[in-house]
């Protein structure tokens, strides 16, 4: 044991050494091949600066295998037992090296990287390397999936490969990360028995550590694509062969959550890349061939663009980053080796929780589709009022309400029924349920702006349906009232849940739309009234919003710091100016009549002070003037309404 210790810090402060003695060769010989990195406004180097990092990575790698494999005892690894698989991986890492010259000599079309990778990733499967069974986090028995281990395989290779490509976008970020993730696949190799993958892991973050000296911030030499596509192509290898031998149900996550930054940020920028074409002003106009191609074209709009936009600087950025890398590579490798189902589950929740949190703190638009309006368009042309549709989703929600009711209620209570009645009765009670609903009439009705009539129409028909299970269970089982009456006062919560959540979503997702739309004025509403709440509604139902209504003025104390719709009551006329200074106001509109004469000079005079236009809100009832053709209607907000009589 002391004796393989030994050979593994060997392993690690031997090609650290070579790769600071090789790094200075790469750097003459990039500007020598014309493989240098000129600045854009895509990029954040202002210096040209060499690109072919990937060479002395390469031959560091290369050199300290060699050496490894020959001069350390490795135990189980019989080098002439696994020649030809060698041979192949070599061979291709030998290729995808080169591919990345070429492409830093002369940078390539997309399409053809993407067939060359295709290629070779082919033949890393051919050697033997694949993902043919994942063990399933349910059981300890592993799942089969040789079918398509093909496809499997050459897909993560190729997306880890081009995942580590999009991350080398700031000195020493894509080094860095890797080396974090090699650590960590060298332990779990080292524990699993995987010497010879420990021994390669190992070496790599040696090679990227020497490296590093030379690529931190400021950098003199890039990985360049020579660099990034052979680290994420040997990562993706390593972390397969890595999970391999993970005997707990969690293995399936190992290689995910360890390169968890470069995948995510891989996902973001194809998600956003994608979402953001149908932002686009010719979104009718945008083939579908169009928004899929714009998934893969460069931007500025990264993580780590979006880190330094926030204010952080070059190195600041990194270093953070490396930080949130370590603590995938530690979440990785606690999942993987916690012998508890229980402890592995809140682990990995915990991770998947801070995940997401990081990702929503980038605050992109593309990506936020209930802030974005994305889902609008197609609600209303294709969801609203479509009878069909309701019918479909109020069936799923049907079925799915009674399923996890009786799921619930039977894990509490020994009563209930088997899956022969459990079948039977679910057709019939949804056949039931959907005929109550369909005769309360809740089809008949259009939820553009749905309100508390309707709401409380719709709970009178849930409430019906829920009732209309008593004869179904009473003819169909034998259930006792213990078990029966929990379960329909649980069915009627989650369906209501469903169908009124279906329903509502219209409205919240252009209420969500309205609040983060960034209108042309700022405006202030005077009075939190009814006519002030009646205001607010009409904003917002504007088809594209006009008014960014900051919030509400009332002369009412006691109205003070709270809210009406999520819009805060700042204060009476006293917090005017203030919160013009400060909120940057265009606008007042006045939604109160009874506003008191000295009130309404001191409003008038703050308005003459800022230049602050103040509009009126009223409505006025008129008779509608009946012409031989036609009827003089005008429904103009802010001004007169006529309705018929």
């Amino acid at each position: 044991m002391g004796i393989q210790i030994i050979q593994f810090i060997l392993a690690f402060l031997v090609p650290v050494v070579l790769s600071i003695l090789l790094t200075p060769l790469a750097i003459k010989a990039a500007y020598k091949i014309g493989a240098v990195d000129k600045p854009d406004e895509r990029k954040v180097h202002k210096n040209i600066t060499p690109r072919l990092g990937g060479l002395a990575i390469f031959l560091t790698l290369a050199i300290s295998s060699v050496l490894a494999f020959t001069i350390f005892d490795t135990g189980q690894v019989d080098i002439s037992e696994h020649y030809q698989k060698i041979l192949l991986v070599g061979g291709a890492l030998t290729l995808v090296f080169l591919l990345g010259v070429w492409d830093d000599v002369t940078p390539l079309k997309p399409g053809l990287k993407f067939g060359l990778q295709f290629v070779i990733a082919t033949l890393v499967y051919l050697a033997g390397v694949k993902i043919s069974s994942v063990m399933n986090p349910l059981s300890t028995y592993a799942l089969n999936v040789q079918f398509i281990d093909y496809p499997l395989t050459v897909l993560w290779i190729i997306g880890i490969t081009n995942a580590i490509n999009l991350i080398d976008g700031l000195d020493g970020l894509a080094t860095g990360v890797s080396t974090i993730a090699c650590v960590s696949i060298f332990a779990v190799s080292s524990l699993t028995g995987e010497i010879g993958n420990a021994y390669i892991a190992l070496i790599l973050a040696g090679s990227l550590v020497g490296f590093l000296r030379y690529n931190f911030n400021p950098a003199r030499i890039f990985l360049g694509d020579s660099g990034s596509l052979l680290l994420g192509f040997l990562l993706a290898i390593l972390s397969i062969q890595s999970s391999n031998k993970i005997s707990t149900g969690f293995s399936i996550f190992f290689p995910i959550i360890v390169l968890g930054l470069p995948i995510t940020d891989t996902l973001i920028a194809m998600i956003r890349r994608f979402l953001g074409t149908f932002l686009e002003k010719d979104t009718a106009k945008t083939a579908m061939q169009g928004r899929l191609k714009k998934m893969f074209l460069p931007d500025k709009s990264h993580i780590h663009h979006q880190l330094l936009a926030y204010g952080f600087t070059h190195r600041n950025t990194v270093i953070l980053l490396y930080f949130i890398s370590a603590f995938f590579a530690v979440s990785a490798f606690s999942i993987t080796v916690i012998d508890s189902y229980s402890k592995s589950v809140i682990a990995l929740g915990i991770t998947v929780f801070i995940l997401l949190l990081g990702v929503k703190k980038l605050r992109y638009r593309e990506i936020d589709i209930f802030n974005n309006g994305i889902f609008l368009p197609f609600y209303e042309r294709f969801w609203l009022n479509r009878t069909s549709l309701k019918v479909f989703f109020d069936l799923v929600f049907i079925i799915t309400a009674f399923t996890l009711s009786l799921l619930a209620i039977q894990w509490t209570n020994s009563s209930g029924f088997n899956a022969a009645q459990f079948q039977i009765i679910l057709v019939v009670a949804a056949i039931a349920q959907f005929i109550t609903l369909w005769m309360v009439g809740i089809y008949n009705d259009s939820y553009n702006l749905i309100g508390l009539g309707d709401a409380l129409k719709i709970t009178k028909a849930v409430a019906y349906s829920t009732l209309s299970l008593i004869p179904v269970f009473f003819f169909l089982s034998e259930v006792k009232l213990d078990f029966f009456v929990p379960f329909l006062i649980l069915n009627f919560y989650l369906l209501l849940t469903f169908v009124l959540g279906f329903r509502i979503s219209h409205k919240t997702l252009r209420y969500l739309f309205f609040r983060t739309s960034k209108a042309e004025n700022n405006v202030l509403i005077y009075g939190a009234n009814a006519s002030g709440e009646l205001l607010l509604d009409q904003i917002m139902a504007f088809e594209s919003p006009t008014f960014n209504v900051l919030g509400f003025i009332d002369e009412d104390h006691q109205k003070e710091g709270t809210q009406i719709n999520g819009f805060k009551i700042f204060g009476g006329h006293w917090k005017l100016e203030r919160l013009i200074r400060s909120k940057k106001v265009d606008m007042i509109l006045m939604a109160d009549s009874r506003i008191k004469p000295e009130v309404m000079k001191r409003i008038k005079s703050l308005s003459e002070k800022y230049q602050l236009p103040i509009m009126k809100f009223h409505l006025d009832l008129e008779s509608v003037v009946v012409h031989e053709n036609a009827v003089e209607n005008q429904p103009v907000f802010g001004s007169k309404i006529a309705i018929s009589n």
